[in-house]
Formats: C-alpha cells, structure tokens, sequence
C-alpha cells in the first residue's frame, strides 16, 4: 500500500487502501452524504467484500479541519474520509490515512 510520511510520522492513502482492498475482494465501495450544512459535512461509507463481510464508517469535514489545497472542496472530503476510515477497518489497518488530515 502506499505511504506518505509527514512531520516524520507514516500515513496510507485512499488509492493504497483501494488497491488493497481489490486484491482482497472488494465488491462494492458506496459512499453517501448524511448531511451537509455550511459548517459540517457527514458521509457514511459501506465496503463490501466477495466472502460476504460488509463494514460501515462515517467520515466528517469542516471548512476548518480540511487543507488549503482542497478547502473549496471539504464537502466531497467527507466521502473520502468515510471511505478511506470504512477500507481501513476492512482491512485492519491501524494508520490514519492521509486524507483524514487537515493539511
């Protein structure tokens, strides 16, 4: 899988993640807003692997907690986050993955 290093910590990306996670099966990666308002956008995520399993996350973002280089788009961060959060747990990966980061 892929990974960026930052501040001399080690984060995945969603594109390693999603690599992975065809290797292992994925069948299906939906994505949805549960709610979006000027100040906060909420996304659930649903992972579906071809033995079966399923998972579910949510991912947030803030015109506040996403970077300068995406802040025109921090409502779609909010898919991202829940699918990159949903693929690691799918996967049982314990690193924060570098698009859950403000920067």
């Amino acid at each position: 899988w892929a990974l960026v290093e930052l501040h001399g910590k080690q984060f995945v990306t969603f594109g390693g993640l999603l690599a992975m996670a065809h290797e292992r099966g994925l069948l299906s990666l939906k994505a949805e807003f549960i709610t979006v308002t000027s100040e906060l956008a909420l996304a659930h995520a649903v992972a579906t692997f071809a033995d079966g399993r399923r998972f579910e996350e949510s991912g947030d973002a803030t015109p506040a907690n996403v970077g300068k280089k995406v802040a025109l788009h921090w409502r779609r961060l909010a898919l991202t986050r829940a699918k990159s959060r949903v693929l690691r747990d799918a996967l049982n990966i314990d690193m924060v993955s570098v698009e859950e980061l403000d920067v």
